[in-house]
């Protein structure tokens, strides 16, 4: 028996409790990684996936791994089909 989560989270919740446990705003981060304030808006709307390149990013900005970056968008894009099915 394996854990099967009942609801898809989009990451970019996680990214919002980052900056939020930090301190930091969307612009601190588009700054720090690069990325558009209106890609970080996205993503945090759960608008935009979190690619591989935004990952390593990401990784650089607030911890955690790439991988932990994209193991999270994953995991919402398979939740969210296992519940559209």
């Amino acid at each position: 028996m394996s854990y099967e989560p009942s609801v898809a989270v989009h990451p970019g919740l996680t990214v919002a409790r980052e900056l939020d446990a930090i301190g930091e705003t969307q612009k601190w981060l588009a700054d720090r990684t690069g990325l558009s304030e209106k890609q970080i808006s996205q993503i945090i709307g759960g608008l935009a996936p979190i690619t591989a390149e935004m990952a390593i990013k990401l990784e650089y900005a607030l911890g955690g791994s790439a991988n932990f970056w994209v193991k999270l968008n994953s995991n919402y894009l398979f939740t969210k089909e296992q519940q559209e099915l």
